[in-house]
């Protein structure tokens, strides 16, 4: 019977400790194999996110703007570009990760955009340079609410921006108006581009860029495709 009791403790004690290892290397594993989103880092992703908020506050980011994984990648430097560096833009020379996201307003349904972000491969925001065709930025479509609380309202809806450039003196040309709601590069901020067609066999005409929030007029011009 002194025996039994003797083996019963030497196995318990056997199948502890050998929970305890499987413990042990379940947790390095963890601790050093990050959770990946199709292949970018979680450091990556928080470095995006804390870019982000900087710019529209934390709450609007955490209501509005979601983390892209399918369009999100690792890029290898182009080779071309290695070959011939005064004609690229750096993030084309640079292994470089190209974080995306999402930017909806349910309740808003014309708001929807894109935010790219393009980080090196130690994690910083790949900074401004300008070769080639010109400059390229680093990032695009946040809307920078902190600086400018009006950005908030986004309360320019379709039918209003064609009212809009209608009363800058914009006519109506062949067929329905090609309206298309986008982040202006050039303006930094969400805008309508309102464009009729005048002509048709070499389409061409002419359009208004509108602010989405403060529904300002902020450029004239013609286009032809």
């Amino acid at each position: 019977m002194h025996k039994l009791k003797i083996i019963g403790f030497i196995l318990i004690f056997v199948v502890m400790y050998s929970s305890c290892s499987e413990s042990g290397k379940l947790n390095g594993q963890n601790e050093t194999k990050p959770r990946q989103n199709n292949g970018i880092p979680n450091i990556i992703i928080t470095v995006s996110d804390s870019f982000i908020i900087s710019k529209t506050g934390v709450t609007f980011f955490n209501k509005f703007i979601k983390y892209d994984s399918v369009h999100s990648q690792y890029q290898i430097p182009d080779k071309w570009c290695l070959d011939n560096p005064s004609w690229c833009s750096k993030w084309n020379r640079l292994a470089h990760y190209n974080v995306v996201y999402q930017f909806k307003i349910p309740e808003k349904p014309w708001v929807h955009g894109t935010i790219r972000i393009l980080l090196d491969s130690i994690g910083h925001i790949i900074t401004l340079d300008s070769v080639g065709r010109g400059a390229v930025v680093a990032f695009d479509g946040i809307p920078e609410c902190l600086s400018n609380p009006s950005c908030y309202t986004f309360g320019i809806d379709s039918v209003m921006a064609i009212t809009i450039a209608q009363k800058t003196g914009l006519k109506e040309g062949i067929g329905s108006w090609h309206i298309n709601f986008g982040w202006d590069t050039c303006a930094n901020r969400y805008t309508w581009r309102v464009e009729n067609i005048l002509t048709k066999l070499y389409p061409s005409g002419k359009g208004v860029l509108i602010d989405v929030n403060s529904g300002v007029v902020l450029s004239k011009f013609e286009w032809q495709q």
